[in-house]
């Protein structure tokens, strides 16, 4: 074959269209086949039996040029005399030339008359089809030769649970536990680049680690928030990363920024049934998102060698091993615990987890990523000198943490420290109601307030200047102080206990 080719503005030499459409028309090709589920009405598969070989087969052929769907269409068209509509694509299968002598693609889409299809009423083709049949699940997987019922079986699964079965020679590319990770590392660099975007990650080694550390194992089940009832509350609906269908909201919600519902009450994790719904207002057992943890673990710094001791256990305690390799995590929950321990197991990785802190030690870092109210009663004093504490606080109401930064001073003394909201783009309010004014009307507003309440707050923060992040100081029993003592934007903090 000759070739003709043209230099393009940029200096490169290209061979023409011409050329190229010459080149692939000759070029060697698998061959391909495309087949259709069609169902009755009662759920059961149509089979057809061909008269040219041996077993029964789903209707469907040989591609002739053309579209793949459009094939499968023409086949069910000219062999049994109606018109289907080919819907989503189920399985791909790529067959080796070992098999019958040549590479084979072989497709099965979802099938969809416009009307329902009776047997009766087929006009087979005499010279393709002796017959033609709806059966049930396991009677078609009975019926196709072994080839084809690996093909089946898979697109039922495919069909059930919304995705592309990719299969070779019948046998899946992938597993579903494959294809979990791959998408899930998806998600954890998508939320490091927003993360390094705003300027909330920049440590190289915390990066690393989020990135390489599967830390969405931990939370397999989350709630979804979903409408209510008209007239009534929002509620929540349990969802699981093993559930196809639901892996995609599973997957945003665990890797988006607002804290995770993954408890309700006393349930226990193992006993509670798939697609649970609970009222959105009630008894809830809230947890880091790994977003949060990521900003939890920018402040904190630890480093290699570092001790860390950290209230909760959780995704957090799976970063904190990659970062520093010991760890002490504390969770009074005695089914969290369990579940954190079989997490971290399952990942390669040590923790201790206890229900209280050791005794009479000191710790390098002390993290609070359980999310709660206050600091836990007595966690100031287990920091060393020079240590900082990072911890989650829940303002009263809110289920949106602000992070508290203290150090305790080398020499001693009450830890001092930062109280900042979460940044702007990660804490909801009405527009213009900047973060710094959010926090302190979380605390100062009493119920009731109301607009004339906050009117007079913010006149209040815009007199001290507007602060966004807020003094902090913290005793050793764990009371902590927001702002000047005695000031208006100021407040008190108790410690929690359990």
């Amino acid at each position: 074959m000759s070739w003709s080719a043209h230099v393009t503005g940029a200096g490169r030499l290209v061979v023409s269209a011409e050329n190229l459409r010459g080149y692939l028309a000759e070029h060697a090709a698998p061959a391909g086949c495309a087949d259709l589920l069609i169902r009755d009405a009662h759920g059961r598969v149509l089979l057809v039996e061909p008269t040219y070989k041996d077993g029964w087969d789903l209707p469907g052929g040989m591609l002739e040029d053309e579209e793949p769907a459009h094939a499968a269409v023409r086949e069910v068209r000219e062999e049994l005399g109606i018109d289907v509509f080919a819907g989503r694509l189920l399985i791909e299968d790529t067959v080796p030339r070992g098999r019958w002598g040549r590479s084979i693609v072989a497709r099965i889409y979802a099938g969809h008359p416009p009307h329902e299809v009776r047997t009766e009423a087929l006009r087979l083709d005499p010279g393709e089809i002796a017959a033609a049949e709806f059966v049930g699940e396991e009677e078609a997987l009975r019926r196709v030769p072994e080839e084809l019922a690996k093909r089946l079986a898979a697109a039922f699964v495919a069909e059930r649970d919304g995705e592309l079965a990719e299969l070779h020679d019948g046998v899946p590319r992938t597993t579903p536990d494959e294809r979990l990770a791959a998408q899930a590392r998806g998600a954890r660099l998508a939320l490091a680049e927003r993360l390094g975007e705003r300027g909330l990650l920049s440590g190289e080694r915390l990066r690393e680690a989020f990135v390489a550390t599967p830390v969405e194992l931990l939370l397999p089940q989350v709630y979804a928030p979903r409408p209510g009832p008209r007239g009534h509350d929002g509620m929540l609906q349990l969802i699981d990363c093993q559930v196809p269908r639901e892996l995609g909201e599973w997957l945003g919600l665990v890797h988006g920024e607002a804290p995770l519902v993954v408890r309700y009450g006393d349930e226990r994790p193992c006993e509670r049934p798939a697609g649970r719904v609970v009222p959105a207002h009630g008894p809830l057992g809230l947890a880091a998102s790994p977003y949060l943890g990521l900003v939890l673990l920018q402040h904190l710094g630890a480093e290699a060698g570092a001790t860390v001791l950290e209230y909760g256990a959780g995704t957090t305690t799976a970063l904190l091993c990659a970062l520093s390799g010991r760890v002490q995590a504390v969770e009074p929950d005695p089914l969290l615990a369990a579940g954190a321990h079989e997490g971290l197991t399952a990942l390669g990785l040590r923790a201790g987890v206890t229900s209280c802190p050791p005794p009479d030690l000191h710790w390098d870092r002390v993290l609070v990523s359980r999310l709660a109210a206050g600091l836990p009663a007595g966690a100031p004093d287990r920091l060393s000198p020079g240590g900082v504490l990072v911890a989650a606080l829940l303002a009263p109401g809110t289920a949106w943490p602000a992070v508290a930064v203290l150090r305790r001073p080398r020499d001693g003394g009450d830890c001092a420290g930062t109280l900042l909201p979460l940044p702007r783009t990660a804490v909801p309010g009405p527009r213009g109601t900047a973060p710094g004014l959010r926090l302190a009307a979380a605390h100062l507003l009493r119920e009731g307030g109301g607009a004339a309440g906050l009117r007079a707050l913010r006149e209040t923060w815009e007199a001290a200047g507007g602060p966004d992040t807020y003094a902090l100081r913290a005793t050793a029993e764990g009371q902590l102080t927001v702002g000047e003592p005695g000031s208006a934007l100021s407040w008190e903090v108790p410690p929690t206990t359990g």
